[in-house]
């Protein structure tokens, strides 16, 4: 088990057999995200645009890039309903034509 994201400010970041363990200290709740979200939440940490992060999905898992893009969405806002990513960080912006 690491760390992965120490500069989170009221998270504490675990890997475990490559999916994510989110503990919100503000809210004391424990988030588990499988790979893909774990993937997501990495990606747009590091800046990632979700075009990015569902261009690299729609590759590693074989999907269309569209429908990706789309998950991808989906994701970023549940993510940030559940507090783990600022507005500001998943905020959509242009969807693939």
């Amino acid at each position: 088990m690491q760390t992965t994201d120490p500069t989170s400010v009221g998270m504490i970041v675990r890997e475990v057999d490559g999916e994510l363990l989110i503990l919100d200290t503000a809210s004391n709740h424990i988030h588990q995200l499988n790979e893909t979200a774990s993937i997501v939440w990495r990606m747009r940490r590091d800046g990632a645009t979700p075009q990015a992060i569902a261009a690299i999905l729609a590759a590693d898992f074989a999907v269309d890039e569209v429908q990706a893009l789309a998950d991808v969405h989906t994701t970023l806002q549940r993510l940030e309903s559940l507090n783990l990513l600022d507005e500001c960080e998943s905020t959509p912006t242009q969807p693939l034509a």
